[in-house]
């Protein structure tokens, strides 16, 4: 886990609007940490983002994460094989840098490498 020197943060968890299994994964994580206080700004259960990210037009959903994004502490993405090829991804990951904000990337159990881009960008890799 990262060396911790706030008492609270403010976490963006990536492919939250699908409420998969993934996700809850890392709430648990993040929720098994003793002394770690978080908040998420993921999307939950926004509709607009509930189904494919190329129904959104770039520049909307460029606006909508960064909303997200700018008041978190961090994203944490999980590193799915798909991360490559999806463009929400593409889009948080590319804000999370012109933002400065660390990246945080959970390998699912037994998965052993980073998508391409995680592992370019990621600050920082949980098991």
């Amino acid at each position: 886990m990262i060396a911790m020197r706030r008492s609270f943060y403010n976490v963006f968890i990536s492919h939250a609007w699908h409420r998969s299994a993934s996700y809850d994964g890392v709430v648990r994580l993040l929720n098994e940490q003793p002394r770690f206080r978080w908040r998420g700004y993921s999307f939950g259960g926004d509709r607009l983002l509930a189904g494919p990210d190329e129904r959104l037009p770039t520049r909307t959903l460029k606006a909508l994460i960064a909303g997200r994004l700018g008041r978190s502490n961090c994203p944490v993405l999980t590193a799915s094989v798909y991360i490559d090829r999806r463009r929400c991804v593409q889009e948080e990951i590319d804000l999370a840098v012109e933002m400065h904000k660390p990246i945080v990337a959970v390998l699912a159990l037994g998965q052993k490498r980073l998508p391409r881009r995680l592992h370019v960008y990621a600050d920082h890799v949980a098991r």
